[in-house]
């Protein structure tokens, strides 16, 4: 059976690939997305303005601002910090580590020895 008679008169997209002997069709339809998006009127106006300017069509236009919005907010690697590595006998008698308020309380209070 073809690929036009399994869809019902239409060709799906593996009996376009297997007509054209081209495994790249079957590759576009799997990474290739579909994708909605709701544009306010003054946006979608300066985009089709572009468009009949520079003859780029609206997708074309998403996928550049996307592409150069991804370069720019990437960050670059942070390099290794050393972190401070502190020796002693362990936590205080009375300190509980879980009770942020009461560590806060004891630490302010270790400083006032005047």
């Amino acid at each position: 059976m073809s690929g036009l008679q399994a869809s019902g008169g239409r060709e799906s997209i593996h009996g376009i690939a297997a007509r054209l002997g081209c495994a790249f069709m079957h590759i576009c339809y799997v990474w290739c997305m579909r994708v909605t998006m709701n544009f306010d009127d003054e946006l979608l106006r300066r985009l089709k303005k572009r468009k009949a300017k520079l003859g780029l069509t609206v997708t074309a236009q998403v996928q550049d601002a996307v592409r150069m919005y991804l370069a720019n907010c990437e960050e670059a690697p942070r390099p290794e910090t050393d972190l401070p590595v502190f020796h002693g006998s362990g936590v205080l008698p009375g300190i509980d580590l879980n009770n942020s308020a009461a560590l806060l309380d004891v630490m302010e209070g270790l400083g006032d020895s005047d």
